[in-house]
């Protein structure tokens, strides 16, 4: 076999082929230029989206948000709770966590401390709603038809009273014992003006036979505890004839004042003479 250099030596191309080879030889290979205006725009909306996000968290920080709070009084709370949330729960959990229901360790109620803006409930038991510094002398020993369900302290700037829920069925009662304010002294009744509290004199639809300048004694009056008889109870007492309810009993609303003490019945399904004997064994105050 022949030497390969040997043999490459006396081949021979053409002139122009040879010019060729060696003119591809001698040069460089071009460089691929990387086109930065093709990216520009993209890294352009990745930086603008970095700096917004930065600046979101910067100014507005991520804080806790309390959740929203039942009420028990049928009051609509707002969603959020406000800036001293905090301070707020921890008072509804010293409430609950006194013995006898009390709301200071010593007795009567401080409310200068105790009132914000929020909504400060706290559940109790029966014994300790009854064992309360303030109201628990306003609480039934026990109430004939009907069982205890709960009880709650209600703390805050528009109330400072103690609800209580009974129930049988589909049958309540609800007491609510509160001090007595401006407009419970409005709604306060005169025996002698039964056109303040006498629902017999208004038959049902009450929206018609009702005049507006009574509407607000009549539909929640007022009676003095020295001034309750079982006479009084009955004409706050009536029936409605309701598709699938129960009709037992009767139907009630109306309060009682005992000194400067409000307290609030609304009952479907029971007794007057239970409901007069129960407001009854109160003490007078």
């Amino acid at each position: 076999m022949k030497d390969y250099r040997s043999y490459m030596d006396h081949v021979s191309v053409d002139q122009a082929l040879h010019d060729k080879i060696m003119n591809r030889l001698t040069q460089r290979p071009p460089r691929r230029r990387i086109v930065l205006g093709h990216y520009a725009p993209i890294c352009a909306c990745a930086v603008l989206v970095f700096m917004s996000l930065w600046a979101f968290f910067y100014l507005f920080p991520s804080t806790p948000v309390d959740s929203p709070v039942t009420q028990p009084d049928d009051t609509t709370s707002t969603a959020n709770a406000p800036s001293h949330g905090l301070e707020a729960a921890r008072e509804s959990a010293r409430f609950s966590n006194q013995g006898e229901g009390s709301l200071e360790a010593n007795g009567v109620a401080d409310l200068g401390k105790k009132i914000t803006p929020g909504f400060i409930p706290a559940k109790l038991t029966l014994s300790q709603a009854q064992g309360d510094p303030d109201f628990g002398a306003y609480v039934p020993q026990h109430m004939p038809g009907f069982n205890f369900e709960s009880a709650w302290r209600i703390v805050n700037q528009q109330r400072d009273g103690l609800r209580l829920n009974y129930v049988k069925g589909m049958r309540y009662l609800t007491l609510t014992i509160s001090r007595k304010t401006t407009d419970d002294e409005a709604r306060i009744v005169d025996l002698s003006k039964p056109e303040t509290y006498d629902l017999a004199l208004y038959p049902i639809p009450r929206a018609e036979s009702l005049p507006n300048e009574l509407r607000e004694i009549v539909n929640n009056p007022v009676f003095k505890a020295e001034d309750l008889s079982l006479k009084a109870v009955k004409t706050r007492a009536y029936t409605v004839n309701d598709a699938g309810d129960d009709n037992t009993g009767y139907r009630m609303n109306f309060s009682v004042l005992y000194g400067d003490v409000v307290v609030e019945l609304n009952v479907k399904g029971g007794q007057p003479e239970d409901v007069f004997n129960m407001l009854q064994a109160i003490p007078f105050r």
